[in-house]
């Protein structure tokens, strides 16, 4: 039987705002063509997008990066480092989005369990871990993208495995040696890397590329000397920029936060973006 053939039949139509229609299918439909022709849901989905059929989970998204660009993210992978509160909303992000391969990390920091990680694993076994916990909850926002939850120590050898094939890493962690590991591995591998840094109700975020300046440049008055991904007020808008910045770095488009910081302030309900000094990229 034909791939195109089977997708074609399994879409129907809905309309649209301004009168368009779109041919859109299911993720059940999508799951059972996957079966029949023996491939994965993301291989499925990437096949339909093509035929212009936009699996339903994916509409807004298409509304606003195009079939290029949703193709493009299936096409991507991301590793998020640090499954406190803030990586985990950033995971959950990516994952609706639909980045096809997620790795997330719980990294060998032993800083002891903080509220948010005592809220991710309440409904599941403590001997789970965070990371099976975080891959878990995005699987089931996205059963069709490929998720690995691990955890790991931060050397320069298991870095490598990690970013190996990576297009963006994303950092989530609430220290700053492992965060200069990880920019470290990115620059001599050519890994974009999008930070992030929580300090109570106040959070922080910026995108180094490779050959950019290095995270060391940031002076300790714009970044905070110790930050915690776990608690706080700032957590879920600093999520969301973060999760937004990563996504715009994936497409290729959009304006990224390169030699910029954008900081956000819950206290005062404040968002604001300022050019960092003799930052060149």
């Amino acid at each position: 039987m034909d791939l195109a053939d089977d997708l074609l039949r399994s879409a129907h139509p809905i309309a649209m705002p301004g009168g368009t229609s779109w041919r859109v299918i299911s993720p059940g439909e999508t799951a059972s063509v996957a079966d029949l022709h023996g491939l994965s849901r993301r291989e499925a989905e990437r096949e339909a997008l093509r035929l212009e059929v936009i699996p339903v989970r994916y509409v807004r998204n298409v509304r606003k990066y195009g079939l290029s660009g949703q193709i493009r993210l299936l096409e991507s992978s991301a590793v998020v480092f640090g499954l406190e509160g803030l990586g985990q909303r950033v995971a959950e992000s990516l994952a609706v989005h639909g980045v096809g391969t997620l790795t997330l990390v719980d990294p060998f920091l032993d800083p002891g369990p903080g509220p948010e990680s005592l809220r991710l694993a309440i409904e599941a076994p403590l001997v789970q871990g965070l990371a099976m916990v975080a891959a878990n909850r995005a699987l089931s926002l996205n059963s069709a993208i490929d998720v690995t939850g691990c955890e790991a120590r931060l050397d320069a050898a298991s870095l490598e495995v990690l970013l190996c094939g990576c297009s963006v890493a994303v950092d989530c962690l609430p220290a700053r040696p492992a965060r200069h590991r990880i920019a470290s591995a990115c620059q001599s591998m050519g890994i974009p890397v999008v930070h992030a840094a929580i300090s109570d109700t106040q959070g922080w975020v910026t995108t180094v590329f490779p050959g950019d300046e290095s995270l060391d440049s940031l002076g300790e008055e714009l970044w905070p000397q110790e930050d915690d991904a776990r608690p706080g007020r700032a957590i879920a808008g600093v999520a969301a920029c973060q999760g937004e910045e990563a996504i715009r770095v994936l497409l290729g488009d959009g304006d990224l936060l390169r030699g910029r910081l954008l900081r956000v302030d819950a206290q005062r309900n404040a968002v604001e973006i300022k050019p960092i000094d003799g930052y060149e990229v």
